[in-house]
């Protein structure tokens, strides 16, 4: 037995074009004679595990209405029109894949967008340019010296469900950050929120609602704010529970 699409979700996440029909073999069927073998190692399959845990608690994570397999086995132009099962195999797809998931970006984000999120080695982001003529853009307020990183936490009961939310973002000082947190979540999380310098990936907060990637790259980034990989961060992750 071989199945078309697993999930009616896969149609609101459309594949690049020409590559449907696709199939994939029914896990749960018996092995058969004429199934594909594959060379691999078992590196490769602890990517493909990452991947898929990762996939998952995404999903769950942000209440996100598709199947996470049907994300694993659908053409991606994250990939190059591969889909995850077969491209997360290799180092490069699989942080490409980690990137998507621990920043929430979209889910057949562009690749070389997230390439250059990863690329703490080769030149800054577009977005990191500055243009001192722009007053509105006040994360060029300050010199690269000056930048520093910020987290924030924030807890509430809303509509009757508890929300939990994180954010992080670079700026010269406490009262820029908690500004650019009113323009960017609202006064309320402005309001409320406990802003602190610095992140601390032990918080109760950062080990609940934060992917082991998003950590990884926070802590970096307060250890050097001025970094590449610092430019124009902004990382919001909300979760809600019922009250």
């Amino acid at each position: 037995m071989r199945m078309d699409v697993l999930d009616k979700s896969l149609a609101t996440m459309p594949p690049p074009a020409g590559l449907f029909p696709f199939t994939y073999e029914d896990p749960l069927d018996q092995d058969a004679p004429d199934d594909e073998h594959m060379a691999t190692t078992r590196r490769e399959l602890l990517r493909l595990a990452l991947i898929a845990s990762e996939t998952g608690a995404r999903f769950q994570r942000e209440g996100i209405a598709h199947d996470p397999m049907a994300w694993l086995l659908a053409p991606r132009r994250l990939f190059e029109g591969a889909s995850a099962i077969d491209a997360c195999l290799s180092r490069d797809a699989c942080m490409r894949a980690l990137l998507v998931h621990g920043l929430g970006l979209g889910l057949d984000a562009d690749p070389e967008d997230v390439d250059a999120l990863g690329d703490d080695e080769g030149e800054p982001h577009p977005d990191a340019e500055r243009d001192a003529d722009d007053a509105s853009s006040d994360r060029l307020e300050s010199p690269l010296s000056h930048r520093r990183l910020f987290t924030s936490m924030f807890i509430e009961e809303r509509d009757g469900q508890k929300v939990y939310a994180f954010a992080a973002m670079i700026a010269a000082d406490a009262e820029q950050a908690i500004r650019r947190l009113g323009e960017r979540f609202g006064r309320d999380y402005a309001t409320y929120a406990v802003v602190q310098e610095g992140f601390d990936a032990g918080s109760p907060l950062a080990t609940t609602l934060l992917s082991a990637v998003i950590v990884d790259m926070l802590t970096q980034i307060a250890t050097d704010p001025t970094s590449p990989l610092a430019d124009g961060l902004e990382v919001m992750v909300e979760q809600r529970f019922a009250a």
